[in-house]
């Protein structure tokens, strides 16, 4: 199985924490499996699961979701500006 993250343990990367735009080094990378939906035959028997990756990054004392966060601060505005335009 292959893994593709954005980022990598090293990486400085930016995110916004109590309001304030932060950044901080990946000391670690979180990958889990989560099942959203189980699909079961007439006897309880699962046929088949849908699944979500979830992967999450160590910064600091917190873990932080690949979407929270940005290579740069320009890119973290950038995302804030995009997002309060929806």
């Amino acid at each position: 199985m292959e893994i593709k993250t954005k980022y990598n343990i090293g990486d400085t990367v930016f995110f916004i924490k109590d309001g304030v735009i932060k950044s901080g080094t990946i000391e670690k990378v979180h990958v889990m499996e989560d099942t959203i939906e189980v699909f079961k035959l007439v006897n309880n028997e699962i046929y088949a699961r849908k699944t979500l990756t979830v992967i999450k990054y160590y910064i600091g004392v917190d873990y932080y979701e690949e979407y929270t966060l940005a290579s740069s601060k320009k890119e973290l505005i950038k995302q804030l500006e995009d997002e309060t335009e929806k």
